[in-house]
């Protein structure tokens, strides 16, 4: 039986690799992922990123934090900014909070729900995180798992 000579896969590196980790012996990024709405901030060099679909609640992040960007349509912006980045929540009353701490349980008392996307899980965010050692935490609220990751 002759042998069928297969050709070579052209693959490519995602962007999201290319972009966060483009060597690949590096260490991965010390980065967390936000979702919401992208839109433009009264300062030239800033973007908001709304967390709700009310667009009453948002974070301004400098455009040269921002590490990388996945625009979903309607559906709304995944931003991956340093883990350790200050971020000013602003809504009612504005307060300073730390990139990390829209990692957990303090997304789901101050934050609040969304619209809906596939990075929401039951109307509320999803957010992931990524660790130095490479691990993908995801968090939820209601304690859904993100499917593929660790859940916390």
């Amino acid at each position: 039986m002759a042998q069928v000579k297969q050709k070579p896969v052209n693959l490519t590196q995602d962007a999201l690799v290319q972009a966060l980790m483009p060597d690949p012996s590096a260490a991965p990024p010390n980065a967390i992922v936000l979702s919401g709405f992208l839109g433009k901030s009264t300062h030239p060099d800033k973007w908001r990123l709304y967390l709700t679909a009310a667009l009453d609640r948002y974070v301004e992040i400098p455009e040269d934090k921002i590490l990388h960007a996945v625009q979903l349509g309607d559906h709304g912006t995944l931003l991956w900014i340093p883990k350790d980045m200050t971020l000013q929540l602003h809504q009612a009353q504005p307060e300073h909070i730390q990139a990390e701490f829209l990692d957990g349980a303090i997304t789901a008392n101050h934050v609040g729900v969304p619209a809906i996307n596939p990075f929401f899980v039951g109307g509320a965010v999803r957010l992931i995180s990524i660790t130095p050692s490479g691990h993908v935490y995801c968090h939820t609220p209601l304690g859904t798992s993100c499917g593929g990751g660790t859940q916390q």
